[in-house]
């Protein structure tokens, strides 16, 4: 205990920045069809963005930005697509464990992960919106 005292000083604990731990207000409205069941899982988030071959570089830097706070707020997998039929459309998309995790995420959302939203959809050609799209896993027959 006395070496923890010691090391306190020159190694203290970072709790992060106030944007990085502040909750943010729900930014947009959010609904499904049919929601499904708390439970009900694992859930992929698909955020479809189409994007200049001119921005594609700066897009792809914003973007990857996103994943440790995806990760953080729960998602199990996450990953940036390029689609190979349309190269201005990119598909970020993630995978959380049930519906419940899913809603916690959205809930846990920070100042700072908005911003980097808004870096990321800022490389959005304009008048077009980016899209969201849920997706729940379904049992074989």
């Amino acid at each position: 205990m006395l070496a923890s005292i010691a090391l306190a000083r020159p190694y203290p604990l970072r709790m992060g920045a106030d944007d990085e731990v502040t909750l943010a207000p729900l930014h947009e409205e959010f609904s499904v069809q049919h929601e499904p069941e708390f439970e009900a899982g694992p859930v992929a988030v698909e955020v479809v963005y189409r994007i200049r071959d001119a921005d594609a570089r700066r897009f792809l830097d914003a973007v990857q930005q996103l994943a440790v706070p995806r990760k953080r707020d729960g998602a199990t997998f996450w990953r940036v697509y390029r689609d190979l039929d349309d190269p201005s459309r990119y598909v970020e998309r993630f995978i959380v464990t049930s519906w419940a995790d899913y809603l916690r995420q959205r809930a846990r959302a920070t100042v700072a992960r908005h911003e980097l939203e808004a870096l990321a959809r800022s490389f959005q050609v304009p008048h077009e919106p980016v899209l969201t799209r849920h997706y729940l896993a379904e049992r074989s027959p």
